[in-house]
């Protein structure tokens, strides 16, 4: 084989396992937020956002981790969760120093109430994987 096609093997096989990883820390991301979320643990949940988180969720927004806080702390769903499952919708991607990916989330409350609702998640994934950034539309009432 010539030196060009083993460069490029070499570049896709490198590629595919980046987004291996990526989609692995995706994954335990949205599982440690499933967790979080149903055992109402919001200290666990902010232990995953990186102390200058960028939020904006529906229509709330906010720039730390102090602001998350304060939020879910007047969040109903936060603390009426009964079962909580997100799912990645897309590629982890490169998105400068980060990497990012696009989730569906499914939450049931304990008045059997059941919403939908989507977002993005930016995230780095050393030294340690931390959240960086999330945007979430709206959630929408399935029933």
């Amino acid at each position: 084989m010539s030196k060009l096609i083993l460069s490029l093997l070499l570049v896709a096989c490198i590629a595919v396992q980046i987004n291996a990883a990526g989609i692995g820390n995706a994954k335990n991301i949205l599982k440690s937020l499933d967790k979080a979320l149903e055992s109402h643990d919001i200290k666990r949940f902010l232990s995953m956002h990186d102390s200058n988180f960028n939020f904006k969720f529906c229509k709330v927004s906010g720039k730390s981790v102090e602001d998350l806080k304060k939020i879910l702390e007047q969040d109903p769903n936060m603390s009426t969760t009964k079962k909580s499952n997100h799912f990645v919708t897309s590629k982890v991607t490169k998105d400068g120093a980060n990497y990012k990916f696009d989730y569906e989330e499914f939450l049931l409350l304990k008045n059997d109430e059941f919403y939908k609702a989507e977002g993005t998640i930016y995230f780095q994934d050393a030294p340690k994987v931390k959240i960086m950034k999330a945007t979430e539309k709206c959630p929408v009432k399935i029933f």
